[in-house]
């Protein structure tokens, strides 16, 4: 073979190995790997919400809005309007053991015991010493601790827990909700009064609720709609009689907890409005009052205007307002009593967002419904869903890479280059056989 011929043919088996040669792709967990919590975010203006689970293998993923960075991806763009539709890996090598979502923030704790942040600052809500209205897109640590046990961020403040049995909040202060008196933003944690018995807490819309060791609860921060100054709570005022509870959450202007005992009830106090107390009223709540139905429950999440809880027994239930779904009940309709949501799957934990809510099923799959014009629900459109909807299937996520249309035209262009330069070869060492025959004769 002349030389030439040997160069064109050295340049096919480049082409070659150029294609088979292992290309990036996209980043997904193995499909053994389930979910082991989520939660769901946003603003009650129905713009803006997402949605981030943590699976198995301790990695986070989230979807939906991300016009902050609050999907911790640099590689998605962060505009007023630019959103993920599908799961994305948060960036770094993070092992993440708990976290709560905000309007347009997110913060978690690695199993480490350190916590970190991103997305909107606009308050200090990130708690890294400033504020801005920039996109923070990557997680950021709070402060030099690792000894925090658990975080909560809702609207434009974060609050957490440190092993220690105390209470840090930072952020938007304005509504008392921080629990250090009438103050301005705090841009770094700053310890919420002196008690070190906290055990559990979580952020309303412009209050938060916690409990205590001892089992009795506890709210800050403005629990009404209106902005009559009767309704702030300034500092943590003990809002429980008994001391039987232990899990709490909060939604907007409203709280619930469970009871430790051997009833496990879940009461409820605050706005109910729309029946989001699920005690068959629609009147404000004065006292913690237990849901109607009875029940054993072990979680439950509370919306913007809505609750939805999973009992002992592994069946789902939600009750409040139905708009855009959001009750998972298949129609738009309130209820201010508890409502099973389908006798289909079996479910062990569930979350609400302002509009919307998701649950993970015993077997870890995870299902999500109502609002979902940022795609906050994950199924890769913004259509509302007035069910549950699969999203994560055993945590068999579907492919988010930005880079895979990328890949394939490289495949592609790589493939015609092999063509061209193989019939270019071919044409060469035929026309070159042929010449030195004619020489011959």
């Amino acid at each position: 073979m002349n030389r030439l011929a040997q160069l064109l043919t050295a340049l096919a088996v480049a082409a070659l190995v150029g294609i088979s040669a292992p290309l990036p792709v996209s980043a997904a967990p193995d499909a053994s790997l389930g979910v082991l919590k989520v939660s769901a975010g946003g603003t009650v203006d129905y713009n803006h919400s997402h949605t981030c689970a943590i699976l198995s293998d301790h990695s986070m993923w989230c979807w939906g809005a991300n016009n902050y960075g609050q999907l911790g991806d640099p590689a998605l763009p962060t505009g007023y309007n630019d959103t993920a539709l599908l799961p994305n890996k948060v960036v770094g090598d993070h092992l993440w053991e708990t976290f709560d979502t905000g309007e347009g923030h997110t913060c978690a704790i690695d199993t480490a015991g350190a916590l970190w942040c991103w997305g909107a600052n606009t308050a200090g809500q990130l708690g890294n010493n400033s504020s801005d209205y920039d996109p923070h897109t990557t997680p950021s640590k709070v402060g030099a601790d690792s000894n925090w046990t658990g975080v909560t961020s809702l609207k434009a403040h974060t609050c957490a827990i440190k092993r220690t049995g105390t209470i840090w909040c930072w952020g938007y202060g304005s509504d008392a909700q921080l629990g250090l008196g009438p103050v301005g933003d705090q841009f770094a944690p700053v310890q919420v009064g002196t008690e070190n018995d906290w055990a559990a807490i979580d952020a309303g819309l412009t209050h938060t609720c916690a409990t205590k060791r001892g089992g009795t609860l506890w709210c800050w921060g403005r629990m009404a709609p209106n902005y009559d100054p009767s309704s702030v709570l300034e500092y943590p005022t003990q809002v429980s009689e008994a001391n039987v509870f232990g899990w709490v959450g909060a939604g907007s202007y409203a709280a619930c907890t469970i009871t430790t005992d051997s009833s496990h009830l879940l009461a409820c106090l605050g706005e109910n409005g729309s029946g989001q107390g699920g005690n068959g009223s629609t009147t404000y709540i004065m006292m913690l009052t237990p849901v109607s139905g009875g029940g054993e429950w072990i979680s439950a999440g509370l919306g913007h205007e809505h609750t939805c809880g999973v009992q002992a027994n592994n069946t789902l239930w939600c009750f409040g307002n139905g708009n855009a779904g959001r009750l998972g009940t298949g129609n738009e309709s309130n209820t201010s009593i508890p409502v099973q949501i389908g006798t289909d799957h079996l479910w062990t934990a569930v979350d609400s967002g302002p509009y919307h809510s998701c649950a993970i099923t015993t077997g870890r799959d995870l299902y999500c419904w109502g609002y979902n014009k940022d795609g906050q629900l994950g199924d890769g459109t913004t259509a509302d869903r007035f069910s549950p909807v699969l999203v994560i299937d055993g945590a068999e996520l579907p492919a988010t890479d930005s880079s895979a249309p990328a890949q394939r035209a490289q495949i592609l262009a790589q493939l015609a280059l092999l063509a061209v330069v193989c019939a270019f070869a071919l044409r060469m060492s035929t026309s070159i056989a042929e010449a030195r025959g004619a020489r011959r004769r």
